[in-house]
């Protein structure tokens, strides 16, 4: 019973339906394949929801449950979350299918 309690509450936390999209505001590229999403989620267990290549761009969606805690305002309100590619960035655009456009990259050499 107490299994079965678990498996319900697991479910129903992590359905799909019970999650926002959010807002990639910017992005880095470390190395070829490896880029820093900039997310302002202030700390509200946003994460990777689908990560999509092509040859012409790099599309991202980015999601947070519903059910979150209050945001923590303050200096740390822009969340960072790893991103590596199967393929070099190159001239691809990477582009935020929460808004439809392309989220600006800057390069770090």
């Amino acid at each position: 019973m107490i299994g079965l309690l678990i498996l319900l509450v697991l479910l129903f936390f992590s359905s799909p339906l019970l999650r926002n999209e959010v807002r990639v505001a910017g992005a880095v590229l470390h190395h070829q394949t490896s880029l820093t999403l900039g997310i302002d989620s202030c700390n509200r267990g946003a994460g990777l929801s689908l990560l999509w290549e092509t040859d012409v761009d790099v599309r991202v969606k980015v999601v947070e449950p519903i059910i979150i805690p209050e945001p923590q305002w303050g200096e740390d309100c822009l969340n960072i979350i790893e991103v590596y590619l199967q393929e070099p960035l190159g001239d691809r655009a990477v582009i935020d299918l929460h808004t439809g456009q392309p989220v600006r990259v800057d390069i770090v050499n």
